[in-house]
């Protein structure tokens, strides 16, 4: 079995080097986005760059400077699926996820259940075109299609400044009406918009026909490009408006649920900022996994997740798992 794993890197180089070395292996294939705001070279230096028979690891030929909310989220998106796309390996399954992510089971039953599972998509999905405005909670979400979002891209001004013009875009715009519907039209058919959590593993087929509409489907592109946090957006339409939204997950509210509740791969805590995990939080995890079904789960940090990370090594079987099948590159 090969699995591709898409990582996005932007901070902590010794943590994306714990991942790795959780889940590398035969079969293992790792391709990794570093963020143009930091040097990549000091991940390089310490997670250099590999290819051997039935495994290997690269970092994206293209990097683009990313900021939460922005278009460039879906821009090291699609890098990524066209960095595994054209190694011309036949993958079974691709795994979106971050450098400062870690797996709540060993990496020889995080093959099993994906070998067990070999057409569901973990993602769940949640309809935002079926929304209407009576609560605040759903109309902060229909805002994110329904109004355009501005500058969220400028890389070349200060982060506090540019939050701030974000920001007074934002509350000018909301002095007038909608500016676009809540649903996108693709060849004059009407696409419901679907948000989801932005890491999820999909089937090999349903990876390439992303990418396919990625790239040839340009009213996604022109819908989505002016939106907020289209990472969360653009993949989950596509998909939930297709065959393969039968093998994914509905999330079946009439109000937002919150994002926790739509991340079918990877656990987490929201507050005012996302929990880091530490050696207080093992119980919490195996209950995502055992009750959640989860497989992974982040924030992790190399320094307050030490403890942490090898309890979790301790407590799994890091044997790795060996398959017959065979593949030529």
């Amino acid at each position: 079995m090969n699995i591709a794993f898409l990582i996005s890197a932007y901070k902590d180089p010794l943590e994306l080097k714990n991942l790795i070395d959780a889940l590398k292996g035969e079969g293992s294939y790792f391709f990794i986005h570093v963020d143009k705001k930091v040097d990549i070279d000091a991940f390089k230096d310490i997670v250099p760059e590999y290819k051997q028979e039935c495994q290997g690891l690269s970092y994206t030929a293209y990097r683009y400077y990313v900021y939460w909310g922005g278009w460039n989220q879906v821009r090291y998106q699609k890098e990524l699926l066209r960095s595994c796309i054209e190694i011309g390996v036949d993958f079974d399954r691709i795994v979106l996820i971050t450098a400062q992510d870690y797996p709540l089971v060993s990496r020889e039953k995080l093959f099993k259940i994906f070998q067990e599972n070999k057409d569901k998509e973990y993602l769940t999905g949640f309809n935002l075109s079926k929304l209407s405005y009576s609560s605040p909670i759903n109309k902060n979400q229909l805002n994110k299609i329904t109004r355009y979002h501005f500058f969220r891209d400028f890389f070349s001004i200060p982060k506090s400044i540019q939050g701030k013009i974000c920001a007074l875009s934002y509350k000018l715009l909301g002095l007038l009406p909608p500016m676009k519907k809540p649903y996108v039209t693709v060849n004059k058919e009407q696409k419901d918009v679907w948000l989801s959590s932005s890491y999820f593993s999909l089937s090999w087929k349903c990876a390439k026909y992303v990418y396919e509409c990625l790239e040839n489907k340009k009213e996604y592109i022109r819908y989505f490009r002016w939106t907020y946090e289209p990472e969360e957006l653009l993949i989950p339409t596509i998909i939930f408006n297709s065959d393969f939204a039968r093998n994914a997950t509905i999330f079946m509210v009439n109000d937002y649920p919150g994002l926790s509740k739509l991340s079918a791969l990877t656990y987490f805590n929201y507050g005012k900022q996302i929990q880091i995990f530490d050696e207080s939080s093992h119980t919490e995890l195996v209950n995502a996994n055992t009750a959640g079904g989860h497989l992974f789960a982040r924030k992790f940090s190399s320094d307050k997740s030490a403890k942490l990370i090898e309890i979790l090594k301790e407590s799994n079987d890091n044997k790795p798992l060996k398959f017959a099948r065979e593949f030529s590159e």
